[in-house]
């Protein structure tokens, strides 16, 4: 009984060509980290995490208090509570405008910049971190939200 392996050489041209790994791991169905452990077998002289233009892309981790306020910034845009500006507030550029958190503790405050301007922000600050914020909002006003509050601890506070 032969086992067939997938030959995977077009994913290093893909990958030479400017492809994601995680785009290329979603085209031959495999994870993100598989995909990665492939190129890296075969010697892949991978591309610098930090770019710059429209080729970066900000890591979307780091503490939980900043997944935290991205992750409410992105619901309240769902639910129409917040709608996303069209112009940078520093220099009214139109092209790719990210949402940018000043202070982490309010994460409903949110000020539009493009791309450039975010990343020379962040180069030159940190945002404020409160390391334990208290919210704004009621617990019951959260779980309106949406997200991962779970139905029991909704049922309890009705």
């Amino acid at each position: 009984m032969s086992c067939k392996r997938k030959d995977y050489s077009e994913a290093v041209l893909m990958y030479e060509k400017g492809l994601s790994i995680g785009q290329i791991a979603e085209f031959y169905q495999i994870s993100r980290q598989a995909m990665h452990k492939i190129l890296k077998r075969r010697e892949i002289v991978f591309r610098p995490k930090l770019r710059y233009g429209s080729e970066n892309v900000f890591y979307r981790g780091g503490k939980k208090q900043c997944l935290r306020a991205h992750q409410l910034v992105c619901l309240a845009i769902e639910k129409g509570i917040i709608v996303p500006e069209t112009k940078c507030s520093i220099c009214s550029s139109e092209k790719n405008i990210e949402g940018h958190h000043d202070d982490y503790s309010k994460p409903l405050q949110v000020r539009w910049l493009c791309h450039k301007c975010h990343y020379e922000w962040h180069i030159e600050n940190v945002p404020i971190e409160n390391p334990s914020p208290e919210p704004t909002k009621s617990r019951k006003e959260i779980c309106s939200l949406g997200g991962k509050a779970s139905w029991a601890k909704r049922r309890k506070e009705k």
